[in-house]
């Protein structure tokens, strides 16, 4: 801290206490105690009045921590999930739209936010999330993280966020319709004529045996490879050689093994004609590979992505992509964790919200044409 030489004093906010009304008011604490909670018959007109004077001179405000108590309700909820970067424009970034529904609903429910830092998201400590400071929990991780089920047994109300597969009994949860995802991107590449459409999935596997929960497994990949691959089957065009998994959802992590996945499928007799990816992160590397070796976006290879991020609207050309109801699965999941709050049965408390929103831009065009074989004429 910078002093320029003198001495600093560090300020700090002094709380009065109820023992500063009593003596300021000439009653005791205990007075003060029963006419803050509302019982304000224990003592005379004139003794009250003193007590709301001193109140008011003292900016009283009785202690929440010792209210929540008296209540069993400490009108707060803990959010483990990631904050917004805020880097570039809000509307467009998943995490942003997640929060800015998760605000609308704390907002008109009057509940406080308790957020977790990394080091307690990531951590292994059920700790933080059973200290008594919170009344229910929003929670977004991995399917590794064994600590989601040991919290729901202690009948801790959590909503799992995002989250779709493998939900331990005890817990709500909140996602969006894969199904819808699936169904959305892959209509529009068949309808243009693509019938060798590959799939980059994210983290399906466990490959990261020494760190925490084991790994990074995504219910979310999960159940869109699983998705593409039921779409597909049903329309007798699946092909397991064009589905590939990545250890990472960020771009600057999955870049070589993006890149990796489509120089093997371009340098085979048969390459696809479009590609799915499962973010837009892998999309744009999908772009760049592509590019890179003197093939055309979109009219030699159709690239769609998912989550209409910021830099999917950015990208020369621009990402065709899904839009993921962000907003709406923050906002559900505060409202669904309320309900379990108030005692409703975590097994009413699960809820999928539908994907609608298709945004076509410059990525994806009709497939070519086939050649046919020339027959010479006897």
């Amino acid at each position: 801290m910078l002093n320029w030489g003198r001495e600093v004093t560090i300020r700090r906010h002094q709380k009065s206490t109820i023992k500063d009304v009593a003596e300021r008011a000439k009653v005791s604490a205990t007075t003060v105690s029963m006419f803050a909670s509302g019982r304000e018959n224990v003592c005379s007109p004139d003794t009250a009045e003193r007590i709301r004077e001193a109140i008011t001179h003292l900016r009283y405000t009785p202690n929440s921590l010792s209210r929540s108590l008296r209540t069993r309700s400490t009108q707060t909820i803990g959010i483990s999930i990631s904050r917004p970067q805020r880097a570039n424009d809000a509307r467009y970034s998943y995490v942003d739209r997640l929060w800015a529904g998760i605000d609308t609903a704390t907002d008109e429910a009057g509940y406080l936010q308790l957020c977790y830092p990394a080091s307690m998201r990531y951590g292994t400590s059920l700790d933080p999330f059973l200290d008594g400071r919170i009344d229910g929990l929003l929670f977004a991780t991995s399917l590794n993280d064994y600590r989601v089920r040991e919290i729901a047994d202690t009948g801790m109300p959590i909503v799992l966020v995002g989250r779709g597969l493998e939900i331990p009994e005890g817990c709500g949860a909140v996602y969006a319709d894969e199904q819808d995802t699936m169904n959305l991107g892959l209509t529009h590449l068949w309808e243009l004529g693509h019938r060798r459409i590959a799939h980059i999935a994210g983290p399906c596997v466990d490959i990261q045996a020494t760190a925490p929960f084991g790994g990074i497994r995504s219910a979310i990949a999960l159940q869109r490879r699983a998705a593409f691959v039921d779409w597909m089957t049903a329309h007798g065009a699946f092909d397991p050689a064009l589905v590939a998994a990545t250890a990472r959802w960020e771009r600057d992590e999955s870049r070589d093994a993006v890149r990796s996945i489509v120089e093997q499928w371009l340098s085979t007799a048969d390459p696809p004609t479009a590609i799915f990816s499962a973010n837009d992160a892998h999309a744009l590397t999908a772009i760049e590979t592509i590019q890179s070796h003197g093939l055309d976006v979109p009219h030699d290879i159709s690239v769609l992505g998912v989550d209409n991020q910021i830099q999917a609207m950015l990208a020369q050309p621009a990402l065709t992509t899904i839009a993921v109801p962000a907003e709406a699965i923050g906002e559900r999941s505060v409202r669904i964790l309320l309900m379990m709050i108030s005692g409703a049965s975590p097994n009413e408390c699960h809820e999928i919200i539908p994907v609608t929103e298709l945004i076509v831009r410059g990525t994806t065009a009709a497939a070519k044409p086939v050649p046919q074989p020339v027959f010479a004429s006897v």
